[in-house]
């Protein structure tokens, strides 16, 4: 972040904005590094018990893959677990890398536990989030998780031709894959819009192509896979609705930790077509509650040159 967080208002209106909608009844995950910097937010629906968040966001792999070395822990709303349990409290704060947990309802936040040496001033009770230099700077986020699913819209521009005869041979496929690569991890040029969209849906469409290239996309900076993610909604929103388009997006928004957006994706992608593989495997894992690193464990000992072949 260009901006420092050195209050807890700072720290909450980071955590209100970051999930992309106002949170009512979720966890929300600050991931910090180990300069304090923002490294990732994740947002995990509010129904979870308390003691899944260990598995289902804050385990290490997770915190690696993001940069991250430290976490903040929020609980927005009435109906998500009580976090002022302290069973639960020692629980998550036991992980070893989780620095604050507070609750926030209603305008207002407390904090139930903080980790030794925790440097920032904490005010006891329930205390009004104060409105600072660095809220006002903060993104204004979805009001609601409707809201937010509306960003994945699809567009009205006609789908591309029939894909078989441009992902025939390996050599077809893996030029697309180093294509979508570099599309999908620059930013998109307005006047480039119909081609890059157009090259990204088509790597949608084989998983030949597709997931060597989410395997690349993974082990990219976070700037890139930010960007790549980025790209994907703007192709869903440009194009008609494509359920492979969808189910990899899905994906992504699993692998980011949104996962609001990852069902409703996976839930437009079905609905397009209910054999969609991506998308059931999407939203099996969603609402199992396996954190995104379980993709990551699966695929660690596969390559780009494997998948793109089996």
């Amino acid at each position: 972040m260009a901006t420092a967080v050195v209050t807890m208002d700072d720290m909450v209106a980071l955590a209100s904005t970051g999930a992309g909608y106002c949170p009512q009844d979720a966890y929300v995950v600050v991931m910090l590094d180990g300069r304090d910097q923002l490294a990732g937010i994740a947002a995990v629906p509010g129904q979870a018990p308390a003691e899944d968040l260990v598995a289902l966001v804050l385990d290490e792999p997770l915190m690696r893959q993001r940069g991250a070395a430290r976490a903040l822990l929020f609980a927005f709303g009435h109906t998500v677990s009580d976090l002022s349990d302290p069973q639960v409290i020692d629980l998550l704060m036991g992980i070893g890398t989780v620095l604050l947990i507070a609750q926030v309802r209603e305008g207002t936040y407390r904090v139930t536990g903080t980790a030794p040496g925790f440097a920032m001033p904490v005010r006891p009770g329930w205390q009004p989030v104060q409105i600072s230099d660095v809220s006002l700077a903060m993104p204004t986020p979805a009001a609601t998780r409707d809201d937010l699913r509306n960003t994945v819209t699809p567009g009205h521009h006609q789908l591309p031709t029939d894909p078989t005869g441009l992902l025939d041979t390996t050599e077809h496929r893996r030029l697309v894959e180093e294509a979508a690569l570099a599309l999908a991890t620059s930013p998109i040029d307005p006047a480039d819009l119909p081609d890059t969209t157009r090259i990204l849906w088509l790597a949608c469409q084989h998983p030949h192509v597709r997931d060597p290239l989410i395997h690349r996309l993974t082990a990219a900076p976070l700037p890139q896979r930010d960007q790549a993610l980025a790209n994907l909604v703007t192709t869903v929103g440009y194009l008609e609705p494509d359920p492979e388009l969808y189910a990899t997006l899905a994906l992504l928004q699993w692998l980011n930790g949104c996962s609001v957006l990852a069902l409703e994706c996976a839930a437009r992608a079905q609905h397009l077509h209910p054999r969609t593989a991506l998308a059931h495997l999407v939203h099996t894992a969603v609402t199992a509650g396996l954190p995104p690193t379980t993709w990551t464990t699966a695929t660690a000992t596969l390559t780009p040159d494997t998948m793109s072949r089996t």
